[in-house]
């Protein structure tokens, strides 16, 4: 037969495997759960918080036709700027990338990598935090009768802050402080470092399609001269991703036509009001390089 004092030490021993052990034990039994915001690592011209997966190789073509209002060019068809480029996930934290542009033969490579990624259960993050560094060097002839053709002067970098959260379901948003570094520019009044600051977003209206948007804000005061003989502008865009799987499809509307961010951000001309807009898109193609 129990005792008192047994039946009075039974019951303490229960009230404590209640209390403290059980908790713990649902507790541990949680998992982390990692939310991904974005189909692509871009959104459209600009990166997105996204890495391409460990393991795989994303092969990208991106492509932005002629003007829509120009009808002698049969509404921008005639015409093209693209960009053909790899890029390859070395782990779920890293990613690095190269590409080869037809707008002023540009040659550009870069690395991102996540900090932190947005997360819920066992381990909650509200956002996903990622750093872009990239290079470029233009491959052009060099004309400039006076300067001399240093290897420094074709060089540029950037160096970017994305940081996105998913909002539920179906909605996406991030901000992209951006820097972008110029070692030649073309007067004195020109600033080597110029700043902008960005906003992406999705909105998932289906299983397997997104409607995008992107825009670039520059600040003032940074850029005196014009680019060819045109006022610099802030990059506008959008656009739809389509997923089928191993490919995604990006259809878009933008008034730049360069696909790297020293192009993009600092030297956009074309204006949406007057119907300077092209027709884009980015194709992506995934290969399975090998398993982690």
């Amino acid at each position: 037969m129990l005792t008192n004092n047994n039946m009075k030490m039974k019951k303490i021993i229960t009230i404590y495997l209640i209390l403290f052990i059980l908790p713990i034990m649902v507790l541990s039994q949680e998992t982390t759960k990692y939310i991904e915001s974005f189909y692509s690592t871009r959104v459209i011209n600009g990166h997105s918080s996204e890495l391409v997966p460990p393991g795989r190789l994303d092969f990208k073509i991106g492509h932005r036709m002629g003007r829509i209002n120009r009808m002698e060019t049969f509404w921008g068809l005639d015409q093209a700027t693209s960009r053909i480029g790899l890029e390859y996930g070395i782990n779920r934290w890293l990613m690095v990338g190269a590409g080869r542009n037809t707008s002023q033969k540009m040659v550009d490579g870069f690395i991102k990598f996540k900090i932190f990624r947005q997360s819920t259960g066992a381990r909650n993050f509200p956002f996903t935090i990622s750093w872009l560094s990239t290079y470029a060097i233009n491959t052009l002839v060099w004309t400039d009768p006076v300067k001399k053709d240093y290897l420094t002067n074709r060089m540029f970098y950037t160096n970017q802050f994305i940081v996105a959260r998913k909002f539920g379901k179906n909605f996406s948003l991030q901000l992209m402080p951006t820097h972008v570094h110029k070692n030649f520019v073309e007067l004195y009044a020109d600033e080597n470092d110029i700043y902008s600051v960005g906003i992406g977003s999705a909105l998932k209206v289906s299983r397997r399609i997104s409607l995008v948007g992107e825009y670039f804000y520059l600040f003032p005061g940074q850029i005196e001269s014009q680019f060819f003989g045109m006022d610099v502008v802030n990059c506008f865009s959008l656009g739809i991703d389509i997923f089928t799987g191993k490919h995604t499809f990006q259809i878009h509307l933008t008034n730049a036509t360069t696909m790297i961010e020293k192009g993009f951000i600092t030297e956009t001309t074309e204006k949406w009001n007057k119907g300077q807009i092209h027709i884009g898109f980015n194709m992506v193609r995934l290969f399975t390089i090998h398993n982690n």
